[in-house]
């Protein structure tokens, strides 16, 4: 990968699904859904989505994850690949799903939207193609930990901001589901920022250069979290802040994403 602003800063700061059970045992039990929508017709078309979901995905490779992708997903494709990847969660170590397109909040809650020609339907038909982040963190809750990235705009696609929302980790408290961590690549009402010099996202450039950098396999995945706000804190000028928030058995644990393949 190029050498970008946010990787030597991070430099200075640290001084088709095709898996089966079997292939994640061979992984460590650290298994991962990627996936990349970027064709949303009526004009919305977003390359570095592709770029963004490769690149994480590569990244969580090398770190012995057993990555899956989707390109282009519509809905009834998302929620297949997140049954198929709900079943290899189950008993792994970690489970990550990483979702790089178009979302929104509604009414206090994530949703991502899977792909679909806008102009087929208008609003409310594509509505009907939105993904509940409540759902998928049930999905990955079944690993020992699990981690959902979402990628998106969180705003409202009429564009009613909703500042104030709650996330979706506060819809499964008190429900026992186990260890998990939710990270938002912008606050509520926010759209992220595109780098127009680069292949990737602000946030995913971060994210990319976090997850290759020598403390990703041991660390804390809170404080690697931190790293990527604070890369693209910096890469922006503060426009664009990344947030995050857990549910964990033990706070003062270290939760880490576990061995780096040789």
């Amino acid at each position: 990968l190029p050498r970008t602003s946010a990787t030597r800063l991070y430099d200075k700061m640290r001084g088709s699904l095709r898996a089966d059970p079997p292939a994640a045992r061979r992984h460590g039990g650290r298994v991962a859904l990627v996936i990349g929508n970027g064709r949303y017709g009526a004009g919305l078309e977003f390359e570095n989505t592709y770029n963004d979901a490769q690149d994480v995905g590569r990244s969580l490779d090398a770190l012995g994850f057993d990555v899956e992708y989707r390109f282009d997903a519509s809905q009834e494709e998302i929620h297949t690949a997140l049954r198929i990847h709900s079943d290899r969660s189950a008993g792994a170590a970690v489970s990550v799903v990483y979702f790089a397109g178009l979302g929104e909040d509604v009414d206090g809650t994530s949703y991502w939207l899977g792909s679909l020609d806008v102009s087929l339907g208008g609003l409310e038909e594509w509505r009907k193609s939105r993904i509940s982040l409540f759902q998928i963190l049930q999905d990955v809750a079944k690993a020992d930990l699990g981690i959902v990235i979402h990628d998106a705009p969180r705003s409202d696609l009429q564009g009613v901001p909703r500042l104030f929302g709650y996330n979706a980790l506060d819809q499964v408290r008190g429900m026992a589901l186990g260890n998990l961590l939710l990270l938002y690549s912008v606050l509520p009402g926010r759209m992220p920022l595109l780098d127009t010099n680069n292949r990737n996202s602000f946030f995913a450039d971060a994210l990319v250069t976090v997850l290759s950098g020598p403390a990703a396999a041991t660390a804390d995945v809170r404080a690697l979290y931190a790293s990527v706000k604070e890369l693209v804190q910096s890469a922006t000028n503060g426009e664009q802040v990344p947030i995050s928030d857990w549910v964990l058995d033990d706070p003062d644990a270290v939760y880490s994403l576990g061995v780096r393949r040789e």
